[in-house]
């Protein structure tokens, strides 16, 4: 379970921040914690934004120093609650099709294997029996990887 946080650099003025000299005339160097300990190495970046990954749950905050030549400003975020995403979960990672798909798959490869393979052969159990068995789920398998590939070609861009 790993949670992503983005810190940035804001200085309050919009001119400001839309400088060259902000945006890429500064190194970053920051400094992440987590629950009040050290979260990997101190990163420094080129820009005034750095993502973070948080292993748990917790409190989170960085510090950063803005350092051009041998001179640094150092400013401080405020703390961020880490917890458990909402909107995103396991079972999330899969679309409907996918799994409407599978499950389709399973039923036609299970019912008409069984079918031609083993209600059809009153001594089954051969090697032979197992691999045309084997060879006929994989058919089923392919056959539905290319519905979804022609599914993804078909329909209309997403928004």
């Amino acid at each position: 379970m790993t949670m992503l946080v983005k810190f940035t650099v804001d200085t309050g003025d919009s001119v400001l921040n839309n400088t060259f000299l902000f945006k890429h005339g500064l190194n970053y160097q920051w400094h992440c914690t987590l629950n009040g300990l050290q979260l990997g190495k101190q990163e420094t970046t080129l820009a005034p934004m750095i993502p973070q990954f948080s292993p748990e749950e917790g409190q989170m905050k960085a510090t950063v120093k803005l350092i051009k030549n041998k001179e640094f400003l150092s400013a401080e975020s405020s703390v961020v609650k880490v917890k458990q995403s909402e909107e995103f979960s396991n079972l999330q990672a899969f679309e409907t099709s996918e799994v409407v798909s599978t499950a389709i798959a399973m039923i036609v490869a299970i019912g008409s294997g069984l079918a031609a393979q083993y209600f059809t052969n009153p001594v089954f159990g051969s090697w032979r029996d197992y691999l045309n068995l084997g060879l006929w789920a994989i058919g089923v398998d392919q056959t539905k990887n290319a519905w979804q590939v022609f599914q993804n070609y078909s329909s209309w861009p997403k928004a």
